[in-house]
């Protein structure tokens, strides 16, 4: 005897219904109670639309950034001029330290006191005001547009580009920002491309600014329902869905630039990111500035476990020095102060995992700040940088 569907309908509501409170209830908690966000929740709390660089910091803006899905959250701070940094006066009373870059340069995974700006500064016994111009996602394209157009007016005496893995990637992305290409006929072999630039918003940009920003559950729905897909096909004897699990290292951003044989696309980027680094030193030393470029980590590359790791998903693929010996070669050839830290690393008994953020293959923890303030500070007085007098009042 069939028993007729709408004799279950009014259970399978109610069941619907009490899954679902009880999913908004465990998304309330984790929002609210236990402060469970995304990382980099709600990005427009601290940027907007720029028609000079693509996005920016908004002036006069604060809040707490959140770098890992536990609650981990660190308080920024923008100032009147955009950048995450102490408030400053344009006119300087000291000689000035500017530290440029992306978000390697912000240290927004460590609290205020313990940033690159302060750090250093003191390590320098507060002689010279150290200013942090790093803005997330930037690559060396922006950063020379950024330098240009807004560190210049604060009279740095020396300017510190810290170069991040990714700027390979950065500066070849043309979404959204502007950019530059090859061309022998421009000035340090560059063509600027991409202006005038549209409003975008920051969805466009590819961050999250919807449900995402909200949902635990939707979040961890949609990490392991393919797994969970995957693994019933395997039971029932389908084609798996997914082949892999890994990025495929042809678009892997961050591990690209680490193979042995590079195709013309990779020398088309480590080209343009030559070649953007040799005109910021150009336009720093115009005027007058002293220019320190510094390699920074990638824990992929510098860690024994995980180049082991990456040789069993990938194959024996990678030169994982071939990034230094690139800006090595490079550098020194172009006359362009350098200063590597995986070489400071691979040349001591320090390990990169404890100057990392937990769960980051690039961010510094609060002693990989000091170790990299420490490295700047000795490069600096190696080179004797640091024989200014101090300005007099005005």
């Amino acid at each position: 005897m069939r028993i007729p569907l709408r004799t279950y309908a009014p259970k399978l509501l109610l069941a619907g219904i009490t899954i679902l409170i009880a999913l908004l209830v465990i998304d309330f908690m984790a929002y609210v109670a236990f402060d469970i966000k995304i990382p980099g929740h709600r990005p427009e709390r601290f940027f907007q639309f720029s028609p000079l660089l693509g996005w920016e910091q908004i002036p006069i803006s604060s809040g707490y950034w959140y770098r890992h899905e536990d609650g981990t959250k660190f308080f920024v701070e923008i100032n009147s001029h955009g950048f995450a940094d102490s408030e400053r006066k344009i006119r300087k009373t000291r000689p000035r330290i500017a530290l440029i870059g992306d978000s390697l340069t912000q240290n927004w995974e460590a609290e205020l006191p313990d940033r690159g700006q302060y750090v250093l500064a003191k390590l320098l016994d507060q002689r010279f005001e150290v200013l942090n111009f790093g803005m997330r996602g930037y690559g060396t394209d922006q950063t020379l547009i950024l330098f240009e157009n807004r560190v210049v007016q604060f009279e740095p005496d020396i300017v510190i580009y810290t170069f991040c893995v990714n700027d390979f990637w950065n500066n070849v992305d043309t979404a959204a920002k502007p950019y530059f290409e090859l061309d022998p006929s421009e000035p340090n072999g560059l063509a600027l491309k991409g202006y005038p630039l549209e409003f975008q918003s920051l969805s466009t940009l590819g961050v999250n600014t919807g449900v995402h920003n909200y949902s635990l559950v939707l979040r961890k729905f949609e990490e392991f329902a393919p797994r969970v897909r995957n693994k019933f096909n395997s039971l029932l004897g389908r084609p798996s869905e997914i082949t892999s699990l890994h990025t495929p290292l042809e678009s892997h951003f961050e591990l690209r630039p680490y193979k042995r044989h590079y195709d013309a696309e990779d020398r088309r980027r480590i080209q343009i990111t030559l070649k953007l680094i040799a005109a910021l030193d150009s336009v720093v030393k115009s005027h007058g500035m002293k220019f320190l470029v510094v390699e920074g980590l990638y824990r992929p590359a510098q860690d024994e476990i995980s180049r082991q790791k990456l040789l069993d998903i990938y194959g024996d693929k990678f030169d994982f020095d071939r990034v230094t010996h690139s800006l090595e070669d490079f550098t020194r050839e172009n006359d362009i102060a350098f200063l590597s830290l995986p070489r400071l690393l691979q040349d001591s008994d320090l390990q990169v995992f404890d100057f990392m953020f937990k769960g980051d293959n690039m961010h510094f923890n609060r002693e990989g700040i000091q170790f990299y303030c420490r490295a700047v500070a000795d490069k600096l007085r190696s080179f004797q940088w640091l024989d200014y007098s101090p300005l007099p009042n005005q």
